[in-house]
C-alpha cells in the first residue's frame, strides 16, 4: 500500500520529470507525466480517508464498489471519493474552474499519442496547472 506520504513525493516526482522533458523539447511525454501530479494528489487525500470511510471488508456490491473507484485515472470519480457532497465539489469547481477543465483533458491514453502532437504551449499550461492543483489539493 502506498501512503499519503509517498503518494505526494509521486506526484512532485513526475512534476520535476515533466518540467525537466519540456525543458528537453520533449512535450508529450511532459504532458502525459504532468496529468499523474493531479491523479497522485487526489489519490493522497484518498489513502487518508481510506480509514475513515471503510470501516471493515466489504460485503455488498456496493460496498467494493467504493474501493474499486479508486484504481481509476478519472480525476471526477477521484473527486466524488474525497468529496461525497455536490455543493463541495461545486465549489472546488468554482475555484479553480479552468484549471479543473485542463486536467479533465488528460487521460493516461496521452501515452499513446504520435510524436510531436502536443504542443510546447498546451503542455506548459498543463504543468502550470498541475502546480496550482497540486498545492490546493495538499493544502486540504
Amino acid at each position: 500500500m502506498l501512503s499519503p506520504k509517498e503518494l505526494n513525493y509521486m506526484a512532485l516526482s513526475r512534476l520535476e520529470d515533466a518540467q525537466i522533458l519540456v525543458r528537453s523539447k520533449r512535450f508529450d511525454g511532459a504532458y502525459y507525466l504532468a496529468g499523474y501530479v493531479v491523479e497522485y494528489s487526489l489519490k493522497a487525500i484518498i489513502a487518508k480517508l481510506i480509514p475513515e470511510k471503510v470501516t471493515g471488508f466489504p460485503s455488498i456490491k456496493e460496498e467494493f464498489s467504493i474501493l474499486s473507484n479508486l484504481k481509476e485515472h478519472n480525476f471526477e470519480k477521484l473527486l466524488e471519493f474525497i468529496m461525497p457532497i455536490q455543493t463541495d465539489r461545486n465549489n472546488f469547481k468554482n475555484k479553480f474552474g479552468q484549471e479543473w477543465i485542463t486536467v479533465l483533458e488528460w487521460s493516461p491514453e496521452f501515452r499513446y499519442s504520435k510524436v510531436n502532437s502536443i504542443s510546447k504551449e498546451k503542455t506548459e499550461i498543463m504543468i502550470e496547472t498541475c502546480k496550482t492543483l497540486y498545492n490546493e489539493i495538499n493544502s486540504w
